[in-house]
């Protein structure tokens, strides 16, 4: 209930252009997510849970991290950061691969598909709204979207693999 409230109140202060409450007002809810995710991690890994009571979660976890670069970074420049020493163009680059590299970690970590699935999506929109004008940033906003993918698809195929050689090893003791 915290989190949506603090949501609510999020949309209220980001439209009034009060980012930097509108900043930690979004680091809060995106620490509540995280406690959610792991909580409900938790939940499945000991107990008797169908795994698909954890892909609204993992979404909003997703969303809310995607939401918040996207948040802390117009608060930078409000606040005149530009990125120095580094172009502007550096530091969105090093940030993208950053995020990637949190989604597979978080994916890894959690045996979770659906987070980097989210930080995919985002790229995707990066690639589209970057293409003409900043095609630098666009290439590897795809660059990373693809990196995605292939761990994505490669992650499942495994699973699927796993899951039935234990389904079949489970057979063959009975």
């Amino acid at each position: 209930i915290a989190a949506h409230l603090a949501g609510m109140l999020w949309q209220v202060v980001f439209v009034q252009e009060l980012l930097t409450i509108g900043t930690l007002i979004i680091t809060a809810i995106l620490l509540l997510s995280v406690s959610m995710f792991t909580r409900v991690k938790a939940a499945l890994s000991t107990e008797e849970y169908n795994s698909l009571l954890t892909i609204p979660f993992s979404l909003y976890f997703g969303w809310l991290t995607v939401a918040y670069i996207s948040n802390a970074s117009v608060w930078l420049l409000s606040e005149g950061w530009y990125g120095s020493p580094l172009a502007r163009q550096h530091w969105t680059v090093a940030v993208i691969f950053a995020v990637a590299a949190l989604a597979l970690f978080i994916s890894l970590r959690y045996k979770d598909w659906i987070y980097p699935l989210v930080v995919l999506w985002a790229y995707l929109g990066r690639y589209v709204n970057n293409i003409y004008e900043h095609y630098r940033i666009a290439a590897n906003a795809m660059a990373a979207a693809i990196s995605l993918a292939i761990f994505i698809v490669s992650y499942l195929t495994w699973q699927y693999l796993h899951d039935n050689h234990q389904a079949q090893h489970k057979l063959l003791k009975k």
